[in-house]
């Protein structure tokens, strides 16, 4: 992997944590509670807010169904959440 591969993955990665996290905060809901919503574990969410997952296409598609959001705003920075 290149050093700008690199860097645009730790981007992606660091958008999708944001914007996880905010668009929950945003609902009032609790991380337990969006991994209930996903089908998820409790711990694999709180991994992925801090950036530290590699989420599947799958598993972004649950994340913002759970949040009523479209993929789209889970993985682009800047997009209106919620």
């Amino acid at each position: 992997m290149t050093r700008l591969e690199s860097s645009a993955f730790a981007q992606a990665r660091a958008t999708v944590a944001a914007r996880m996290r905010e668009s929950r905060r945003a609902q009032g809901l609790s991380q337990e509670e969006l991994a209930d919503r996903a089908g998820s574990h409790r711990t694999y969410i709180g991994m992925l807010e801090r950036g530290e997952g590699n989420p599947s296409l799958s598993v972004l598609t649950s994340i913002a169904e759970a949040l009523d959001i479209e993929v789209a705003e889970l993985v682009t920075a800047g997009r209106k959440v919620g």
